[in-house]
């Protein structure tokens, strides 16, 4: 309707959404496996289950996205995780209805219940032990090679291990995914991981512990030519600036116990910088029986 609600507004919520999603996941479970069905035939026969139930337009596409993008599908038919998943539907579904039919105890009057269908289903515990062994089965083994290219590129032929993904988003720019990881090394990339405390040398034995072959010229080249570039300009915050007549003045102020509280550190010969402020200084200098004066900038 146009309006505009919170993300977390308790008007965005669908009580539905959840039994709808279990109709779905037990009418696929039903299905021989590996047959794939569209949002017009699950329509179509959640219709025909409960005529008198009303299904919001594009909720069956939905639900069957979700399914698609979760791994409890693909191409439309239940994966392994997908039966485990649609076993506990139906049997959750089952359970409704007893309820609402008014039964005590005995499920067998329940429409759809098979005498045997609660002994199967799975403990909370058992099911995602179950839902991460079919997962793990259903994806390609990660990958700890990476084959790097003279042009900069890289390929991870395949889904990189944790330890290898964790490496190149702190090294690369991502150019590519699908059956294969394409990065690229870049001046950028490089500095990022000098900028989180890496040093040249571990950026290059952590790429080569990875690669097969020896790296190219060009990524060694990029790396030490960016680590010699790294931190040329440094930065520091500083809430005051002294400055000292002489040397010793400055080294008994850098020595005296009842200034440590200031943060001075002498950057030139008689420049010293405070993090406290001005004001503060001032009054710890004073305090010190010096005769400070301020100065305008």
């Amino acid at each position: 309707d146009g309006t505009l609600r919170a993300a977390l507004s308790p008007d965005l919520e669908a009580g539905w959404a959840a039994r709808l999603r279990a109709r779905v996941l037990a009418l696929l479970g039903d299905l021989p496996p590996g047959t794939s069905a569209t949002p017009a035939f699950v329509r179509a026969a959640l219709t025909w289950q409960s005529p008198r139930r009303t299904i919001p337009g594009g909720a069956i596409s939905a639900v069957l996205a979700e399914a698609e993008t979760l791994g409890i599908t693909g191409g439309g038919a239940l994966t392994e995780a997908g039966r485990i998943l649609a076993r506990r539907a139906a049997a959750s579904l089952d359970e409704q209805d007893v309820v609402r039919s008014g039964s005590t105890g005995d499920a067998g009057g329940a429409e759809g219940t098979d005498g045997d269908a609660h002994a199967e289903v799975l403990s909370d515990d058992e099911t995602l032990a179950a839902l991460e062994a079919a997962l793990a089965a259903d994806l390609p083994a990660a990958v700890d090679m990476i084959l790097v290219q003279s042009d900069l590129t890289a390929i991870v032929p395949g889904r990189p291990a944790p330890e290898l993904a964790a490496l190149l988003e702190r090294t690369s720019v991502v150019e590519s995914r699908g059956g294969a990881l394409t990065v690229r090394f870049t001046p950028e990339s490089v500095r990022g991981a000098l900028d989180v405390g890496y040093r040249a040398e571990e950026i290059t034995q952590a790429i080569g512990r990875y690669s097969p072959a020896p790296l190219p010229d060009s990524l060694s080249v990029l790396i030490q030519d960016a680590a010699r570039h790294h931190g040329a300009v440094r930065v520091r915050a500083v809430s005051a600036l002294l400055r000292v007549g002489d040397e010793a003045t400055a080294a008994g102020l850098l020595a005296e116990p009842r200034l440590k509280d200031l943060g001075l550190d002498e950057v030139a010969p008689g420049i010293l910088v405070a993090t406290a402020s001005a004001g503060q200084v001032l009054r710890e200098l004073r305090a010190t029986g010096l005769a400070p004066v301020t100065e305008d900038a």
